[in-house]
């Protein structure tokens, strides 16, 4: 019973009795008690202190782009012509952009190219983020080493298009266009006849790394969008040991255009920036410095996901809720040095050495 309740029944309760006392007094009736008016409290969510977008899966994808005008680059090579089209000059994270690609072969014989992964035709579309993404600082020594194969396995500078007959979301930084065939598919030659045209749609979701379920914006600025189509040569298919198109045989014809990133981008750091934290921590430093001429280094593994981190369990329940990013250095004898850090404060937050892991 709430206090205006209880105050309001004992008024009432002194009136009776009041008049109970008085001669001819006429009897109050005491009031029916009332359910208490108090609100519950509800407990409200504390709001995520950095910027996100949604994930693709989550945007509406846009019509198929049909383009009605001349492209936003061409460029003719080895008598072939690769066009390229965009369904805008900007774009902002959390939106889908599409591309339309199409190579013509304008010469009188076959022209050849190689096939991509999966069985895909070949033809790679990928966005260089480079002149958007913050590097960090310069390092020297094994910490440059360590730096440049890390943003490489972390593919943090590049960002691949989706090609749209299977424009299922592809993972954010992948350069690898989606399968257009089944993968068990062998790599092979593929032919392009005199005067026969190839048109490719792709889509891209600009989006920085992800960490867990959350997507970061990608900062604002002007990125660079290259189309390559793999050229192996003209006339009778080419013959050569599958091993050795990849290095021996590939001109790739490619072509560029420019695209405008908008909004106001990130607050966290960047992989590069994230990368520098790693290594200005001194325990995982002098994991780095420690092999002069890097011979044991086997590779270097770069990951993010949120809590629990499955590939860490010994994170616990104290992991950060905005999920982590780990730099691993691993060696030959199978050990792993590995610092785990809160990417969106770059808080350091373990360091742990694994032997025979």
């Amino acid at each position: 019973m709430s206090r205006p309740t209880r105050l309001a029944l004992v008024m009432s309760l002194l009136s009776s009795a009041a008049a109970i006392a008085t001669p001819g007094a006429t009897v109050a009736q005491l009031p029916s008690p009332q359910p208490s008016q108090e609100a519950t409290p509800v407990p409200s969510a504390t709001p995520f202190a950095w910027p996100t977008i949604p994930a693709p899966e989550s945007v509406a994808l846009p019509a198929p782009f049909e383009p009605d005008g001349p492209p936003a680059a061409s460029r003719t090579r080895h008598g072939v012509r690769q066009e390229l089209w965009l369904s805008s000059p900007t774009v902002a994270s959390g939106e889908w952009v599409q591309a339309l690609v199409r190579t013509t072969n304008t010469g009188r014989d076959a022209a050849w190219s190689w096939s991509g992964e999966c069985g895909s035709s070949g033809t790679r579309f990928a966005i260089d983020l480079s002149a958007i993404i913050p590097p960090g600082v310069e390092q020297s020594g094994n910490a440059a080493v360590f730096k440049r194969r890390a943003i490489r396995d972390s593919y943090a500078l590049v960002s691949g298009f989706t090609p749209w007959r299977y424009l299922e979301p592809a993972p954010t930084g992948s350069v690898i266009v989606r399968a257009l065939a089944e993968c068990m598919t062998p790599q092979v030659p593929l032919r392009l006849a005199p005067g026969e045209t190839l048109e490719e749609s792709f889509a891209w979701y600009p989006a920085g790394p992800v960490y867990g379920d959350r997507y970061q914006p990608l900062p604002p600025g002007t990125v660079t969008a290259t189309v390559s189509w793999p050229f192996i040569g003209r006339g009778a298919r080419p013959e050569g040991h599958p091993r050795r198109f990849d290095h021996d045989f590939i001109r790739p014809i490619t072509t560029t255009s420019q695209l405008d990133v908008t909004g106001d981008g990130p607050a966290a750091p960047s992989i590069p920036e994230l990368i520098d934290i790693a290594l200005a921590d001194p325990t995982f430093r002098g994991w780095v410095d420690e092999d002069p001429d890097r011979e044991t280094w086997t590779a270097v593994w770069v990951g993010s996901s949120a809590p629990p981190y499955d590939h860490h369990l010994y994170l616990g329940e104290s992991a950060p809720d905005g999920g982590v990013v780990s730099f691993e250095l691993l060696t030959k004898g199978g050990n792993r040095q590995i610092i785990v850090i809160d990417p969106w404060t770059g808080d350091v937050f373990k360091t742990l050495h694994l032997q025979g892991v």
